[in-house]
């Protein structure tokens, strides 16, 4: 049996559709273990969901944490399949947005770093309340990068991504897929 490297517990894993599976807490196993789950795509990431006609969409994440319904289930690791109670957390929806991952058209490497063809440097920046706060511009992306990571850490706090966190599947051997 595997066990997860942030709290220990044991886990499984619950088989979707598309060839993966969410990977989940023993203790957590038998709140999940009878509906038939399918693997939905939401951008970049995979979740675990369960939809009948007339019945609406329920999230795996959702029914383990089960948070308050104004409040929405954040992965910490960003792993949308890692359901492991200590990688879910209650979160408003700004909160779960700031640990969100990379974008698909980033090309810069960094989170909220991009590439200012005017200027032709690189920018760093960081969105709070719908507003851009621009952190300046710099010659590398690494330095843009930094920057940038300096400051989401200043203002989201526990909800700024983990970019250094490495990838949860590789570390557990619970690839997510079947």
């Amino acid at each position: 049996m595997t066990k997860c490297p942030q709290c220990d517990r044991e886990l499984t894993t619950i088989s979707l559709t598309q060839g993966k599976c969410a990977i989940v807490a023993i203790e957590s196993y038998e709140l999940v273990k009878d509906i038939k789950w399918y693997a939905s795509k939401i951008g970049n990431t995979f979740y675990a969901r369960w939809w009948r006609r007339g019945q609406k969409t329920k999230y795996m994440h959702r029914l383990i944490l089960n948070p308050n319904s104004n409040l929405e289930t954040d992965h910490i690791d960003g792993y949308g399949l890692n359901n492991c109670i200590c990688n879910l957390r209650p979160a408003s929806h700004a909160d779960s947005a700031h640990n969100s991952q990379f974008r698909k058209n980033n090309s810069s490497g960094y989170t909220s770093v991009s590439w200012d063809k005017t200027k032709q440097m690189f920018v760093a920046r960081v969105s709070i309340n719908k507003k851009q706060i621009n952190l300046g511009l710099f010659e590398t992306a690494e330095q843009a990068g930094k920057i940038a990571a300096e400051a989401r850490k200043e203002y989201f706090g526990a909800f700024a991504p983990d970019v250094s966190r490495p990838d949860f599947s590789k570390k557990t051997n619970l690839t997510g897929s079947k």
